[in-house]
C-alpha cells in the first residue's frame, strides 16, 4: 500500500505541475478562471500521457522519461511559481467559497482514499491485462516501440494511450516492479466528484449533474475490484465520465465562455487515442465550434486545433509503427506501404472476434448473424441483472429523448438548447457501442449515462411544478449507491481475505512458458492458454507466423508469408 501512496503523490506533483503549467495560458491570456481543481490534475494526465507517447517514438519510458519530466516539472516551477500557486489558490478558493470543513468530513475523506489506496494495491487482475495489457506496457518501457510489433502479438496493435501514461509512471526502474495505480487514482478522483451530488440535500433542488454524478459513482463501484489492471477501458470510460460532468456543469453555471468547452474537447480526442470506439463523444464539438466561428476568434479556433491535432498525432504515429495501419484493425485505413504491415486478413479477423464475443457469439462463423437473433441471445446470456435494466432503460430513454427534444423545441426552451447536443451526443455514443461491439466493460458509460440524463431531465421539469418531488428522486439515488456500496464492501473483504496487506502492489500473475526462436531472438509462448503475464518478455501466443525484420529486437517483426505459401 505504501507503494501506491508514493506513486500517487509523484503522479499528483507531475501531473498536477504539468496540468497548471498548460492551462496557465488560458487563464493568464484569455482571462478564463478555472473553477475546479481537479482541472489541473486531469489537464495533466493529457500532458504527460501525450509527452510518454513521443517520447516512446524515440526510446523506452523509463528513468530518462522521467528524469525529463521532473526537469521540466522544476523548470516550471522555477520561472513561473509563484504565477501557478496564485491560480491554483484562487481556483482552491473558488471551489471552497465560504463552506467550512468539519472534523468529521476530513475523517471520511481519509478512510475513502484509504478505501482506494488498498483497492488499487491488491484487487482482481482482469484477464485482458495478462494477456496483452503488460505485455504492451513493458514494451513501452524497454523499447517504447518497434516496426510491426503486432506480428509478433496481433493483440499489441491494440496501442492504447493509457499504456503510455502507465508505462511512464511503472518506477520499474526504481523498484524492479511495474507498477499500475493511475487508474486507482482516476477512480478516486470520480469517486470524490461523483459525491457531490450529495450537495442536492443542502441546496434542496436537484440538477441534471446530479444525475450523471450518480452514474459516475454507481461505474466506480462496477470497477472497484479491478480498478489495479491498467486496462484501456477503465481509463475511456472515467475519461467519458469526467467530461460529461464537467460539460452538464458548466452549462448550469451558464457558461459564456468557449475556453472550458474547447478544453474539454481537446480531452474527447484525448479519450479517443485511450480507444478509438469512444469517437463519437466528439461530437461536443458543435458547440464551442459554433460559438468560435460565429465571433471570428481564427486564431483561437487555430489553437484548439493545434492541441487536438499535438494530443492525437503521437498516437496515430505508434499505431503505423506498430501494425502499418492508422488504427489497427481499421483496414479501411491502409495507407502506408510499410513492409512491417500485418496482414488484412489478420486485422479482420480480430475484428470479427471482436464484435462477435461481445455480442456473445463464440462461434464465429456466425459473425453476419442478423441483429433480430444476436441481441435477444446477447441480453439473455452476456448482461447481468442490472446490466439489462440499465439497457433496457437506455432503450425506453431513446424514445423518451425524441419527446424531451420535441417539447424543448416546441416550448422554445432556449436555455435547455444545449441539452440536445448531449443528448445526441449519448445517443450516437450508445448506438455505436450496441450494434458495434456492446461488451458491457467496452461501453458501460453510456447505457448509464442516457437514461439518467434523459429521465433526470423529465423529474426536473417535474420538480420546478412540484418542488418536494427532488426529495425521493435524491433519495433513490441514494438507496442505489448504498446497495453498490455494500458490493464495494464486499469485494475490499474478499481481497483482504484472498492478497492481505502488503507494503507493495500486487504485481502481475505468472505463467508457464515455453521458449521458441525467432531469428536470434527467443520468445515465450504459454504452455496452456493464450496468457503471459509481464515477466515472460516479449512473449507471443503463437510464433508460428512471426519473423524477424532484422538482427535485433529493435528492428521489429514481420508476417511470416513464406510458411503459408509453402502450405499452399
Amino acid at each position: 500500500m505504501i507503494s501506491v501512496v508514493l506513486n500517487w503523490i509523484y503522479i499528483l506533483v507531475t501531473a498536477g505541475t504539468a496540468g497548471c503549467a498548460v492551462l496557465y495560458p488560458f487563464y493568464r491570456l484569455c482571462g478564463y478562471r478555472f473553477k475546479r481543481v481537479d482541472s489541473y490534475f486531469y489537464a495533466g494526465l493529457v500532458v504527460v500521457t501525450v509527452y510518454a507517447q513521443i517520447f516512446s517514438l524515440f526510446q523506452g519510458v523509463g528513468a530518462e522519461a522521467n528524469l525529463f519530466l521532473v526537469a521540466a516539472c522544476l523548470v516550471c516551477n522555477l520561472f513561473l511559481g509563484r504565477k501557478l500557486w496564485a491560480m491554483l489558490a484562487e481556483t482552491c478558493q473558488n471551489e471552497k467559497g465560504n463552506r467550512k470543513r468539519s472534523l468529521l468530513l476530513y475523517g471520511v475523506t481519509a478512510c475513502i482514499v484509504l478505501l482506494f489506496v488498498y483497492g488499487t494495491s491488491a484487487g482482481y487482475m482482469m484477464y485482458d491485462s495478462n494477456l496483452y495489457h503488460a505485455q504492451s506496457i513493458r514494451w513501452i518501457e524497454e523499447y517504447g516501440v518497434v516496426p510491426g510489433l503486432g506480428n509478433l502479438h496481433s493483440r499489441l496493435a491494440y496501442n492504447s494511450a493509457s499504456f503510455a501514461l502507465t508505462a511512464l509512471y511503472s518506477m520499474k526502474f526504481l523498484t524492479g516492479q511495474s507498477f499500475h495505480t493511475v487508474a486507482g487514482l482516476m477512480a478516486l478522483f470520480a469517486c470524490f466528484d461523483g459525491l457531490r451530488f450529495l450537495r442536492a440535500f443542502r441546496r434542496k433542488k436537484l440538477l441534471l449533474s446530479d444525475f450523471a454524478r450518480v452514474g459516475m459513482l454507481y461505474y466506480v463501484s462496477i470497477i472497484f475490484r479491478e480498478m489495479m489492471s491498467p486496462a484501456s477501458d477503465y481509463f475511456t470510460m472515467l475519461f467519458i465520465f469526467y467530461i460529461m460532468v464537467r460539460w452538464l456543469d458548466l452549462l448550469e453555471q451558464r457558461e459564456k465562455s468557449a475556453v472550458p468547452f474547447s478544453l474539454l474537447c481537446v480531452m474527447a480526442v484525448f479519450a479517443i487515442t485511450v480507444k478509438v470506439s469512444a469517437g463519437i463523444i466528439l461530437l461536443l464539438v458543435l458547440k464551442p465550434a459554433w460559438m468560435l466561428l460565429r465571433e471570428k476568434r481564427w486564431k483561437e479556433i487555430f489553437v484548439y486545433l493545434g492541441l487536438g491535432l499535438l494530443t492525437a498525432v503521437p498516437f496515430f504515429a505508434r499505431n503505423v509503427i506498430i501494425s502499418g495501419f492508422l488504427v489497427y484493425p481499421y483496414t479501411d485505413l491502409d495507407f502506408f506501404a510499410v513492409d512491417w504491415r500485418m496482414p488484412v486478413f489478420t486485422a479482420q479477423y480480430d475484428m470479427l472476434e471482436i464484435q462477435s464475443w461481445a455480442r456473445g457469439i463464440t462461434y464465429l462463423a456466425a459473425y453476419d448473424l442478423p441483429v433480430r437473433k444476436w441481441l435477444p441471445y446477447w441480453f439473455k446470456h452476456e448482461l447481468g441483472g442490472l446490466e439489462k435494466l440499465w439497457v433496457l432503460a437506455a432503450w425506453s430513454a431513446l424514445v423518451s429523448e425524441l419527446a424531451v427534444t420535441a417539447w424543448i423545441l416546441v416550448r422554445k426552451k432556449k436555455e435547455l438548447y444545449d441539452l440536445i447536443l448531449v443528448f445526441f451526443t449519448l445517443t450516437g455514443c450508445y448506438l455505436f457501442w450496441q450494434f458495434s461491439a456492446p461488451m458491457m466493460r467496452y461501453g458501460y458509460a453510456y447505457p448509464l449515462l442516457l437514461p439518467l440524463l434523459v429521465y433526470g431531465t423529465i423529474t426536473l421539469r417535474l420538480t420546478e411544478k412540484w418542488t418536494k418531488l427532488y426529495l425521493p428522486a435524491l433519495l433513490a439515488m441514494t438507496v442505489l449507491l448504498c446497495y453498490r456500496a455494500v458490493y464495494m464492501g464486499r469485494d475490499t473483504v474478499w481481497i483482504l481475505k484472498e492478497e492481505g496487506i502488503s507494503v507493495m502492489q500486487q504485481d502481475y500473475d505468472s505463467y508457464e512458458t515455453v521458449e521458441e526462436k525467432v531469428g536470434s531472438i527467443t520468445v515465450y509462448v504459454p504452455e496452456q492458454g493464450d496468457q503471459t503475464g509481464y515477466d515472460k518478455f516479449p512473449s507471443t501466443p503463437d510464433a508460428t507466423y512471426v519473423a524477424p525484420r532484422g538482427e535485433t529486437i529493435e528492428d521489429g517483426f514481420l508476417y511470416n508469408y513464406e510458411l503459408i505459401q509453402q502450405a499452399d
